[in-house]
């Protein structure tokens, strides 16, 4: 299989598999930098399954990194208003999520103070974690896929 098949079929699955995405709902998607091509099948997929708007957030350890380095202590466990917003809306519209997941990147972190996070804080609204509705999420390693569904 070539590698465009391979995403295309890995897009099909975690949209209509994983996301169990319908016609006219949103799909956030959380994603990795290294994870571009990936999301871009995804979208493609989404859009050809009816989604009206597909919404990608891209992390970068370097970033990350940077922060961690150099940044104020406080800033450290702060999740911007904008990321809650944007979890707080894809709750009361009934978005579906695809989360995609790859190495851990520990060695990003190499030479740090480690007296300080280097993981960003997670923080989920009590309204999407609330069960009100189905929600799925998957995460992709590059190897296989785990998909894991709240109800």
């Amino acid at each position: 299989m070539q590698p465009a098949d391979r995403l295309a079929a890995y897009a099909q699955l975690a949209v209509h598999v994983g996301a169990g995405l319908r016609a006219g709902q949103e799909l956030l998607i959380n994603a990795q930098l290294e994870h571009a091509p990936l999301v871009r099948a995804i979208a493609e997929t989404a859009y050809a399954a009816g989604s009206p708007y597909v919404d990608v957030h891209y992390s970068d350890p370097w970033v990350r990194r940077a922060l961690v380095a150099g940044g104020p202590e406080d800033s450290l466990a702060l999740t911007p208003p904008w990321m809650i917003a944007r979890l707080e809306r894809a709750t009361e519209t009934g978005a579906a999520l695809i989360a995609i997941a790859g190495s851990s990147n520990a060695d990003v972190y190499a030479g740090l103070d480690q007296s300080r996070p280097q993981q960003p804080r997670a923080w989920t609204p009590r309204s999407w974690a609330s069960g009100r509705c189905r929600r799925r999420a998957g995460c992709w390693s590059g190897r296989d896929s785990h998909w894991t569904t709240w109800t």
